[in-house]
């Protein structure tokens, strides 16, 4: 079997676990340990403690989809070539590990990181709000330049957390662009974070020296098809029903972490 196959793929899925380690005080997939040795570990260690961090993918693993998943339709581009491609003992090699991914994905807790940068488009924090008393984790959006960027409200990395209560509220881009026709309907999603003024002015000053970041955990419990409505900016943000099939998920828990200290601003399980 060609190694290069496997690199393309695997090799960058082994190099994030490997940036998450160096930023991530803790295992990637952490063993039981006994009380006596758990007492040694931070806040965050311990909340993360039994998780897995995943990123992109997921759905071609949970289909086993060889072709997507290695990037080999430009390699096998005809129907013939597909089929006899799929009838190797090369293509059975991979399919048989995507199994082993797909065994790992649908079991155990899993977790997706994000920066918590200021307006980073998925997983950054607003400045703290005084007004409602805490910050405003951005999901995303309901718009985008072409299908292409289309995602569904509560969805990543083909995730959706649906017990997460998200709103779409208008922001800064909707007041840019308002000269577009349908531009009046392009909404930016946010998760409420409540905190306290004092907790707040702590994230906000550890955030400037890039120590916080955010953790969604969560329980894989199988697929669905999830039907949305998105406005394509490519065409004057004309409005159109999409649907995307995402593996759902149960307690998903919002951490908000410094990866420095090992402390918890925010925890909570929706």
């Amino acid at each position: 079997m060609d190694q290069s196959i496997c690199d393309r793929r695997l090799g960058p899925f082994v190099a994030l676990l490997v940036v998450a380690i160096a930023l991530l005080p803790w295992p990637v997939v952490a063993q039981e340990t006994s009380a006596a040795a758990s007492s040694g570990m931070t806040p965050l260690q311990l909340v993360a403690r039994g998780t897995e961090f995943v990123h992109g993918g997921n759905m071609t693993i949970y289909d086993l989809d060889v072709l997507s998943y290695f990037e080999l339709h430009d390699q096998y581009d005809t129907e013939l070539k597909r089929a006899m491609f799929e009838k190797s003992p090369e293509c059975q090699v991979l399919v048989d590990s995507m199994k082993v991914l797909k065994r790992h994905l649908v079991s155990g807790r899993k977790c997706v990181v994000a920066s918590g940068a200021k307006d980073a488009p998925w997983g950054g924090m607003s400045d703290y709000s005084t007004e409602k008393h805490g910050f405003y984790l951005t999901l995303g959006s309901n718009y985008g330049y072409s299908y292409f960027n289309a995602r569904a409200p509560k969805s990543c990395y083909d995730f959706v957390f649906s017990s997460l209560p998200t709103r779409f509220l208008k922001g800064t881009t909707s007041d840019v662009l308002s000269s577009y026709a349908g531009v009046s309907a392009a909404r930016e999603e946010f998760l409420f974070l409540s905190m306290s003024e004092e907790t707040g002015l702590e994230v906000e000053t550890d955030r400037e020296k890039g120590h916080v970041v955010v953790l969604v955990m969560f329980n894989v419990t199988g697929v669905e098809r999830v039907s949305f409505t998105y406005l394509n900016s490519a065409r004057d943000y004309e409005q159109t029903t999409l649907s995307q099939r995402l593996l759902t998920t149960d307690s998903v828990q919002i951490v908000v972490g410094n990866i420095e200290t090992g402390g918890i601003y925010f925890n909570k399980t929706y």
